[in-house]
C-alpha cells in the first residue's frame, strides 16, 4: 500500500514526506512528526513570515514540492534580505534547520536568539541622523558620526551594513524616546568584536557584565532575576560564541573564533576552560548526568575542558573516518560520517591538571591522563587480554567510565573523565567474553559489548585502531 503523508507539504521535513528514503521504516509512527521534523516547520515558518509568502511559492504543485524537498532543494536566500530581516546569522540557523541530517538540526533555543536581530531589522528605521554611509563619489572623507545609542548612550548603535539605527537593540527600542543627555564622543568602535567606550562616571553596585573586558552592570531580567550580561549581544557571545576570547562568534566545528582556533592549533595539544553558560558545556554536562546509569548519586560537573589536539592527529583521526564512511555510507542512513559516536573513558590521573584551572601537562608516563590529552590513545599502552582483547574500551555510561577514573598519588577532591569521538562504524554486537581479539572481526569496524545477565552490566565500544577514536572534552566532577 503506497504511503501517503499527513500534513501541509511545503512546510513538512524531508523523512516526513518519504521516511523509507531516510531510513525509516514505513509506519503509522514514521508519519507523525518529531522535535527534529518541526525544528523543520518552525525554519519554513520564519521565512514564510519574514518574506511574505509562503515556501517554494514558484512550485506550483503539492507533487513538485515534496519531489523538490526530497531531492535536498531548499529556499534560497532573498533579494534584499537585511532589510527583511534575514541576518546572515539568522540565515545560517535556518540553513541548519532544513539539514537532511536531522539529529543535525538546532533546538528551538538555539534559533530564537537570532529572532532578537530580525525582529529589530523589521521595525526599525534607519535614523535620520545617522543615514546610509556615503559613497565615494558623494564624500571625500569618512562619514563622522555620533554611534552611541540615543537611549542608554552606553553602548553601540545596531548596524547592518551601511544603514545605522538609533538604538543599540531590542531592549533599547522598546523603552521609548531618548533622555536628554551631554553629546558623547566616544572613539571609532573596533573591528571584529563588539567593545564599549570608557565607563562612564558612575559608580555601579550591580554585577558587571561576565564578557571580558566589558565594564557595564548586567541587566535586570523581565522576571527581576540578574543577568549575567549587559546586553544581547553579550549574552550571545556567552551561550555560542568562542569559548577562548569570548568576544567574537565562534566556529560551530570548533567553538571557537578563527583567529583564536589559528592560535590553538600553533600551541596545541592544549585544553581550554570552557565558561559554564556556553550551550557546548551544557551539552557535555547533560549528556554526563543523563549517562550515569549506576544506582548511585550522579556527581556534580566542576568544570568542562575543550581539548585541542594537533593538527597532524586530527588529520590522522578525519581520514581514518573518511575511509570508515566510504564504505559504510553511513550519512544515506541518516547517521553521522563513519557512524561516530561520542562515549565516555576514564584514566589514571598522577597530576592536578584540570583542577581549578590547571591546564598544564605533567610529564609522568604513568598518568594516562596527561598522555591521553596530548597524544590521543595507543594501543601499545593497553593491557592485552580484555574482556573484549586488546583494544580502546569506552562506554555510553559515565558511570562505568568512573570506574575506571582514578586519582594516583595526588589528594585532590575532583575526578577526571573524557568525553571522546569515536568512529563506530559497522559495530560486531558481542554479549560474552572474547579476550584474543586483537581487531575487529571480519567486516566490522569495532565490537559492541551489549549488556547480558550474568556476562556485562554496561555497555562497552571497543575499537583496535589509535586513529579510531580522541579525546574531544576532559570533564571534572566531584563524586559525592
Amino acid at each position: 500500500m503506497p504511503f501517503t503523508p499527513g500534513g501541509t507539504y511545503r512546510w513538512m521535513s524531508p523523512e516526513l514526506l518519504d521516511p523509507e528514503a531516510f531510513g525509516i521504516p514505513q509506519s503509522e509512527e514514521s508519519s507523525r512528526p518529531t522535535t527534529q521534523s518541526d525544528c523543520y516547520a518552525f525554519g519554513m515558518v520564519i521565512y514564510e513570515i519574514l518574506c511574505g509568502h509562503h515556501p517554494f511559492v514558484d512550485v506550483p504543485t503539492d507533487i513538485l514540492v515534496m519531489n523538490a524537498i526530497t531531492n535536498g532543494v531548499r529556499p534560497e536566500k532573498p533579494e534584499g534580505a537585511a532589510r527583511l530581516g534575514f541576518t546572515d546569522e539568522l540565515w545560517g540557523i535556518l540553513e541548519r534547520c532544513w539539514l537532511e541530517d536531522r539529529s543535525a538540526r538546532p533546538s528551538v533555543e538555539e534559533i530564537l536568539p537570532y529572532l532578537n536581530d530580525a525582529w529589530y531589522m523589521m521595525t526599525m528605521t534607519p535614523d535620520s541622523s545617522a543615514s546610509h554611509a556615503s559613497t565615494p563619489s558623494q564624500s571625500q572623507g569618512p562619514v563622522q558620526v555620533d554611534y552611541m545609542c540615543e537611549r542608554c548612550g552606553t553602548r553601540p548603535k545596531c548596524r547592518k551594513g551601511d544603514i545605522v539605527y538609533p538604538y543599540c537593540g531590542l531592549r533599547c527600542a522598546k523603552s521609548g524616546p531618548p533622555p536628554v543627555r551631554p553629546p558623547m564622543n566616544p572613539p571609532n568602535p573596533p573591528l571584529f568584536r563588539t567593545a564599549h567606550p570608557a565607563q562612564p562616571q558612575t559608580t555601579f553596585t550591580a554585577t558587571i557584565c561576565h564578557t571580558p573586558d566589558c565594564v557595564f552592570p548586567a541587566f535586570t531580567n523581565a522576571n527581576g532575576t540578574l543577568s549575567k550580561y549587559c546586553s544581547i549581544t553579550h549574552k550571545r557571545l556567552g551561550e555560542y560564541g568562542c569559548i577562548w576570547c569570548r568576544a567574537a562568534p565562534s566556529n560551530s566545528v570548533f567553538i571557537l573564533c578563527q583567529p583564536c582556533h589559528d592560535n590553538a592549533m600553533l600551541m596545541a595539544p592544549m585544553i581550554i576552560n570552557m565558561p559554564e553558560d556556553h550551550t557546548a558545556y551544557k551539552s557535555v554536562a547533560k549528556q554526563f548526568q543523563q549517562s550515569w546509569k549506576h544506582n548511585t548519586p550522579c556527581p556534580q560537573v566542576r568544570a568542562v575542558y575543550k581539548i585541542i589536539s594537533t593538527e597532524q592527529s586530527l588529520k590522522q583521526y578525519q581520514q581514518y573516518l573518511d575511509a570508515v564512511e566510504a564504505r559504510g555510507k553511513f550519512k544515506a542512513m541518516n547517521k553521522q560520517p563513519g557512524n561516530e559516536n561520542r562515549r565516555w573513558h576514564g584514566a589514571r590521573r598522577k597530576c592536578y591538571i584540570g583542577d581549578s584551572g590547571v591546564t598544564t601537562f605533567c610529564n609522568d608516563p604513568g598518568c594516562s591522563l596527561c598522555c591521553i590529552l596530548q597524544r590521543s590513545y595507543d594501543l601499545d599502552f593497553y593491557v592485552k587480554g580484555g574482556m573484549f582483547g586488546t583494544g580502546i574500551y569506552t562506554s555510553s555510561a559515565s558511570s562505568k567510565s568512573n570506574d575506571y577514573s582514578k586519582n594516583v598519588d595526588i589528594h585532590s577532591e575532583w575526578k577526571a573523565m573524557l568525553l571522546n569521538k569515536v568512529v563506530v562504524g559497522y559495530g560486531k554486537k558481542l554479549t560474552q567474553r572474547n579476550q584474543a581479539l586483537i581487531a575487529p572481526p571480519p567486516g566490522y569496524d569495532s565490537v559492541l559489548g551489549e549488556v547480558s545477565p550474568g556476562h556485562l552490566n554496561y555497555d562497552r565500544l571497543v575499537v583496535y585502531n589509535n586513529d579510531a577514536v580522541r579525546p574531544s572534552y576532559l570533564v571534572m566532577y566531584q563524586p559525592l
